[in-house]
């Protein structure tokens, strides 16, 4: 409520938000406020279905829209995001006005809050972004939000008030843990509809897939092999899913809310649910992001689940990433059906859609090795011509890697740390000295402030690069940030430093670290694991230093509460973008430091735990068992990857998906048994795939912001990459894209277009594609086949088909309705087939010359649920979420028969 010249909250005139609706406001500079992204993006032509993440989105910073003075030079267009979220008063009202710009870059301007508080900010991801918040009367803050590469990132509403915020970095972590929380029994049961292989590939006939409750009718072209084909999953009305079942048929009492939270493309959708057993809701997105642009391929969901207990302070979270698909491309534009034997290439999205139905997404098929750095033959000690380009420079042993923001990947090279830049450029940040270095350590970068950490166990001190530019004198170029120098010894009376400044602190043998959004940096000292906090003091986070407990085993279920938590030799560290939590290494274990503060085990399991248990394979990855693992990290949407080393010295890297699986990614075994010989065969690893190279001795991974995976081979001397194989243009800016299945290759131009289809044996042309216009808006008006037969499709001024002609003169009539779909189908014999759709393109209804009728009836996100045959047979299409899986059954009611396929994971099974 606002009263002119006096508030109720003391604030007068047009200080108080509330007041700028009034008329008596409106020109106040108080009241000012960014236009609203939609109303700048009414004025403009909607982005080409190839374009950027920058190019879609740097409409925010174009003149006279909603960031002001914004330098374009500062942008880095592959690493561009938008930071969007809502600024409101304590009471959770939007507030109005409020400057918002990057801390530490003015260079990006600013932006002002709308009526609603909501603002968006273009910024360049990769890193920790520090926005700040100013508007009168209200106290200045700063929050920080991590903002990886071409994302729309949603922060947590921004509470503003006219009094200074308490400082919240007092120490480690002092909340009770909320034991009425199961982590084994109380998770989510998360089911993405999308799926790796896409339906597809036979035309011959109608069908159901029942799989994705799809439905693909086809007509035959008369005259020809060809077939028009049309897939219910390409219709508008067909959404992007997401099932979920959040409470297991048992709950506790205690339990009284469940709140679920879903981050896609911006926007933020918001749900609570009264605590019920087995409560089961699907998420249906329009494959839209949050300036209503339609986003094409795939894009990253954030689903969050949280439950609410009466007897505990907080919410328990959850976290999971999932993989959506967004629009399809429009391939032939003929009424919302497709020619079979016609294609179409995103090339910035690695998305062949074939006019079969078939998609393939090549971001998401095994990745390929190439060299990023090394040759093989090992660099002297003293290295002074070592900078250069980094595939020609050699390496002496390499055992640690991290990446900065900008795709950079940082390597610790024995005695040189040295960048390797995105252009592929090496030069060293630092050099140690060897006379009393460690051959092993670990490297780290803030993603808050760029700095990059050494553990150095030898001197007990963890250093900090001062730059990673180019410096005269890098032996110089670090100061010690944690650390005195002096060994923390068993039962040390002072706790090692614990509670001062970390520069006073003892150190026992610094290894892993990690730096968390807000700076605090974690890191595994001896048996325990260490956190200094954004004030620069130390604590001990797991583990003490008076050594009075034994070790306790990680139990085989549940979890174990931090202060009674007993380390063996944790190593490796890494934070989880995801949630922003803390995993680690130990004991051939990846363990999780929960937001409650326990201990429980996210990979492999304890070696005295019976793999068979129940609980195992419900929780801890399947039960799979993990050999020695060297190190782990992960991707910017939270897939962890892990290298290990088995028994017979084979080294291979892993990766664990949002489901629990445990996947092979890179690395094989080879021929000779290494646990009996000394395997020291050399690897063929340039565009070789990642799962057939051969790994001699793995050191270290790292993700760059693109999700590329990074591996340190000491045993081949080399810096390895597991990049996506996604098809480039040639010198004729054309793409060619083999389809071994089919012992093709396609030709598609510069705007993706499929041109020629030749055979891979012979080289031979098989088919030429004709369009209207020589531009991304181009048609298809003809097909010619190797005999030069032409099969032209006719169209009006509008660019609607109307007739299909064959090489043989025969024509086929096609009528068009209101929505630009295929209604009417008149074959050379004047036969009729008819098609009827709804308001959003879902088929529902056929019928032919013949008097045959079917009919179709989806649900609300366009999955078929029923078919009624001419004969008035009725086919069923039934889905369901469990514990066992996502499953759809199919009835034939007449026939009282039934299949059903069921998902759980990669794994598809269908049973009669």
């Amino acid at each position: 409520m606002c009263i002119i010249n006096h508030s109720l909250d003391g604030l007068t005139d047009c200080a108080d938000s509330e007041c700028c609706l009034k008329d008596e406001c409106k020109d106040s500079l108080m009241c000012l406020s960014a236009p609203d992204p939609l109303d700048i993006l009414l004025r403009k032509q909607p982005p080409a279905v190839t374009a950027t993440f920058y190019q879609k989105m740097k409409f925010l910073i174009e003149e006279d829209s909603v960031q002001s003075y914004a330098h374009r030079d500062e942008y880095s267009e592959s690493r561009v995001s938008v930071a969007r979220g809502q600024v409101v008063n304590k009471e959770g009202t939007g507030l109005i006005g409020v400057r918002v710009s990057v801390a530490t870059d003015p260079q990006f301007g600013f932006t002002l809050t709308r009526v609603d508080g909501w603002f968006d900010i273009l910024v360049n991801g990769g890193s920790a972004v520090t926005l700040q918040f100013q508007r009168n009367p209200f106290h200045p803050i700063k929050r920080t939000v991590l903002v990886p590469w071409n994302d729309i990132v949603v922060m947590t509403p921004v509470v503003m008030s006219a009094l200074m915020d308490a400082d919240s970095s007092s120490g480690p972590l002092s909340s009770d843990a909320c034991l009425v929380h199961d982590y084994d029994h109380m998770k989510p049961i998360v089911y993405q509809t999308w799926r790796p292989v896409s339906e597809g590939g036979c035309t011959e006939n109608s069908a159901i897939i029942a799989e994705t409750q799809v439905l693909q009718e086809s007509l035959s072209i008369p005259g020809s092999d060809l077939h028009l084909v049309y897939h219910s999953s390409h219709a508008h009305g067909y959404l992007s899913t997401i099932h979920l079942q959040v409470t297991p048929m048992n709950i506790t009492s205690a339990l009284r809310l469940v709140h679920l939270h879903i981050i896609i493309e911006g926007i933020f959708f918001v749900k609570v649910f009264e605590a019920d057993p087995e409560i089961k809701f699907t998420y249906a997105w329009n494959k839209r992001n949050v300036y209503k642009q339609k986003v094409y391929g795939l894009t990253t969901a954030r689903v969050f689940v949280g439950y609410e207990y009466s007897t505990c302070q907080g919410i328990i979270w959850t976290s999971h990433s999932m993989t959506l698909k967004g629009y399809d491309m429009d391939t032939s534009e003929l009424g919302g059906w497709n020619l079979d034997i016609h294609h179409r290439y995103n090339f910035h999205e690695g998305v062949l859609q074939k006019g079969d139905g078939t998609t393939i997404y090549f971001k998401q098929q095994p990745r390929v090795i190439s060299t990023l750095m090394g040759t093989g033959h090992q660099r002297p000690l003293l290295c002074p011509e070592c900078n250069g380009m980094a595939k020609e420079a050699k390496l002496l042993a390499p055992v640690a890697l991290t990446s900065g923001p900008d795709g950079s990947v940082y390597v610790g090279d024995f005695n040189l740390i040295r960048r390797i830049t995105p252009n592929g450029q090496v030069y060293t940040v630092f050099r140690m000295r060897t006379t009393d270095m460690s051959t092993h350590y670990h490297i780290t970068l803030s993603p808050t402030d760029g700095h990059l950490y050494i553990s150095d166990p030898e001197r007990h001190q963890i250093l900090r690069i001062n730059s990673l530019d180019k410096v005269e004198d890098p032996e110089s170029n670090y100061d010690v940030v944690v650390g005195s120098g002096d060994r923390c010894l068993p039962r040390d009376r002072d706790n090692c430093g614990d509670g001062k400044p970390a520069l006073e602190a003892r150190l026992s043998y610094p290894k892993g670290m990690a730096v968390a959004v807000d700076n605090t940096l974690f890191f595994a000292d001896g048996s325990n694991i260490r956190m200094v906090d954004s004030r620069g003091i130390i604590h001990t986070l797991i583990g003490d230093h008076h050594h009075k407990r034994q070790w306790r085993p990680i139990p085989c279920s549940g979890t174990l509460k931090v202060e009674e938590a007993k380390l063996r030799w944790p190593t490796d560290l890494a934070i989880n973008p995801l949630d922003n939590s803390l995993y680690f290494i130990d004991d051939h274990m990846v363990l999780k430091l929960t937001q409650d503060h326990r201990v429980m085990v996210i990979a492999g399991h304890p070696v005295y735990c019976r793999p068979q248990q129940s609980h195992l394979r419900t929780r801890i990855t399947g039960g799979n068992l993990l050999w020695s693992l060297i190190g782990f990290t992960f991707s910017p949407t939270g897939t962890m990857y892990l290298a290990e080393v088995d028994a017979k010295n084979v080294h291979r890297v892993r990766m664990l998906t949002s489901d629990g699986e445990l996947l092979h990614f890179a690395g094989r075994e080879g021929l000779c048994d290494c646990e009996w010989q000394n395997c020291t065969c050399s690897s063929k690893d340039e565009g070789q795939l990642a799962v057939d190279t051969r790994l001699l001795s793995v050191t270290s991974l790292t993700v760059t912001g693109d999700g590329v995976v990074h591996i340190a081979d000491q045993g081949n001397l080399k810096i390895l990459s597991a990049v996506p194989y996604i098809p480039a243009a040639d010198s004729n800016q054309e793409y060619q894209i083999s389809f071994p299945e089919h012992h093709e290759i396609y030709v598609f131009n510069k705007y993706g277009q499929h041109t020629t289809t030749r055979n891979v044996l012979t080289g031979m042309t098989m088919y030429n594609f004709h369009y209207n216009v020589n531009t991304s808006f181009g048609k298809l008006s003809a097909v010619t086949d190797a005999s030069g037969n032409k099969m032209a499709f006719l169209r009006d001024q509008g660019n609607s088909l109307h007739t299909i002609e064959t090489a043989r003169g025969q024509k086929c009539r096609v009528q068009m309705g209101k929505q630009g779909t295929l209604e009417v189908f008149v074959d050379p014999d004047n036969m009729e087939t008819v098609f009827d759709y709804d308001s959003n393109g879902l088929l529902v209804s056929r019928s032919d010359a013949a008097g045959r009728s079917f009919f179709y009836l989806y649900d609300e996100n366009g999955r078929l649920t029923q078919v009624i045959k001419p004969s008035g047979q009725e086919i069923f299409l039934t889905f369901d979420l469990g514990p066992d899986g996502a499953s759809v059954v199919s009835t034939d009611q007449n026939k009282g028969e039934h299949s059903v396929v069921t998902v759980k994971g990669n794994t598809v099974v269908s049973q009669q």
